[in-house]
């Protein structure tokens, strides 16, 4: 049963690898450049405790307010209303460090229940964007602007991803361990 699961563990992380060297030719393009809704996202929140949930975040979008960013002003706020999240930052604030990311690319989340991995790295979220509007942030510095892939290890927080295993990004939360970021 162990070898299963890293096999398949192994499987996952390799497709993933493969798929974000390639570029998406395959993909069709004209579907990333509509305009996301609710429909075309789900939402999940990574917890503390190691436990992922999916959530309905019920979003107000204003006129001309694109799906995204309204996803990422609501995840500004259900973090400071989190209060198993926020103790958790309190614990230890010289550690973690706040990541927000937004983009249209590859995405892949391994978490917990999936593998069994040591409780600091509690989930990894992994993504390649394509495009210039596309950005990561770690504590309020842009770590990269533009294409380009990252790996967020031990992240707690929100995350939206499109319902394509192509498609759309929103990330609010912290890092544990580690945020690796390449250009492309």
């Amino acid at each position: 049963m162990k070898n299963r699961c890293k096999l398949i563990t192994i499987g996952a992380a390799l497709l993933f690898i493969t798929l974000t060297i390639m570029t998406p030719v395959c993909g069709n393009i004209s579907q990333l450049n509509t305009k996301p809704t609710e429909e075309d996202m789900v939402v999940f929140r990574f917890g503390p405790d190691g436990r992922v949930k999916r959530i309905d975040p019920n979003v107000e979008i204003l006129d001309e307010q694109d799906f995204s960013d309204a996803l990422h002003e609501k995840f500004v706020t259900l973090s400071e209303e989190d209060n198993d999240l926020q103790n958790f930052v309190k614990f230890d604030p010289d550690t973690i460090r706040k990541v927000e990311s937004k983009g249209k690319g590859l995405h892949f989340a391994i978490f917990r229940p999936m593998i069994r991995i040591k409780p600091v790295f509690r989930s990894v979220l992994m993504y390649r964007y394509f495009y210039d509007e596309d950005y990561t942030k770690a504590d309020n510095h842009t770590l990269a602007q533009g294409p380009h892939k990252a790996r967020i290890l031990g992240f707690v927080g929100y995350a939206g991803f499109s319902t394509r295993f192509f498609g759309r990004v929103v990330i609010y939360g912290y890092s544990t361990f580690r945020i690796d970021v390449d250009s492309v």
